[in-house]
């Protein structure tokens, strides 16, 4: 399942984003806070689009774990730092089943269709057959091949992103919201 970023990895991530917008790069705090607040929607959505793009040709690039890939479309998610002020201070996978968590009730779950709109957002067609050779290259070929048993893919020239939307849901919320609870 899902695993949250580094403050690094986030950091490089929100600069890859403002460095779409050249009169907020050289600015920082809230000076940096007030230049982006002044963009419009049509700004900001086109900067992450965009950036995701990058975040995901760099982790491409860069990872011999093609399943680092699939963060690209989380890119703008809580990170994990032990410093003050920040959302999580280690890895909730790993806090809680060793107790150290606040004792509280946890409510836990997801949506149906959590992924579909991850997926619909790519920057790229699927169709079944780029289905079935990106499952076979991020998660082997004899799981991959399992993945596809269990999760149809439609003809090869057809849209398969309904079926990519049900397996990162699967893959990144659901199997791991039940394995937490």
């Amino acid at each position: 399942g899902y695993r949250y970023k580094h403050r690094e990895q986030a950091d490089s991530y929100g600069q890859g984003f403002v460095n779409f917008f050249p009169a907020c790069v050289e600015l920082e705090g809230e000076a940096l806070a007030g230049c982006l607040r002044g963009l419009t929607v049509e700004e900001v959505f086109s900067a992450q689009r965009n950036s995701t793009k990058g975040i995901l040709a760099s982790l491409r690039a860069n990872s011999g774990y093609l399943l680092e890939t699939l963060e690209a479309p989380l890119a703008w998610s809580p990170i994990v730092d032990s410093a003050e002020g920040y959302d999580f201070p280690e890895e909730p996978f790993v806090a809680y089943p060793a107790g150290r968590h606040a004792k509280v009730p946890i409510l836990l779950g997801t949506n149906t269709a959590e992924a579909l709109l991850f997926v619909y957002n790519a920057p790229f067609k699927l169709n079944g057959l780029a289905t079935r050779t990106v499952m076979s290259l991020i998660f082997g070929t004899f799981t991959g091949q399992t993945i596809i048993s269990r999760y149809p893919v439609p003809g090869l020239l057809l849209d398969s992103k309904p079926v990519v939307a049900d397996v990162l849901t699967d893959y990144q919320f659901r199997c791991p919201s039940e394995q937490f609870a």
